[in-house]
């Protein structure tokens, strides 16, 4: 066999390069939505557990499948929907900032016992 050998020279994406020379991105896109990210707290957007909560206790006793289907209608009849300025694509669920979203029809998956 052949000892075939990686270059040793580093390869670096345009971001990393910026950061590395401390090229301020204050007024690019990415430097406002980073910046509103620092020192930030990170919070639980609770609100896909409410509405699929709510769902799943009105449909109880149906079809599985239906309880999802439901759920998910329901969710998306009532979600809030947030559009920040430096967004490309408008829309997103989760507040502003860090956050992370609860899933509730995961996590029954995890705290079975069998």
């Amino acid at each position: 066999m052949s000892d075939i050998r990686l270059s040793e020279k580093k390869t670096y994406s345009p971001q990393e390069i910026r950061l590395q020379n401390g090229t301020s991105f204050e007024n690019k896109r990415a430097g406002r939505i980073l910046a509103g990210f620092q020192g930030s707290r990170p919070v639980i957007d609770i609100e896909r557990g409410k509405y699929f909560t709510e769902s799943f206790r009105k449909t109880e006793g149906q079809p599985l499948v239906m309880r999802w289907a439901k759920a998910l209608y329901n969710y998306a009849e009532h979600a809030t929907v947030y559009v920040d300025d430096d967004q490309l694509i408008a829309g997103r669920a989760g507040r502003s900032g860090r956050y992370g979203i609860l899933y509730p029809e995961l996590d029954g998956i995890f705290s079975m016992k069998p």
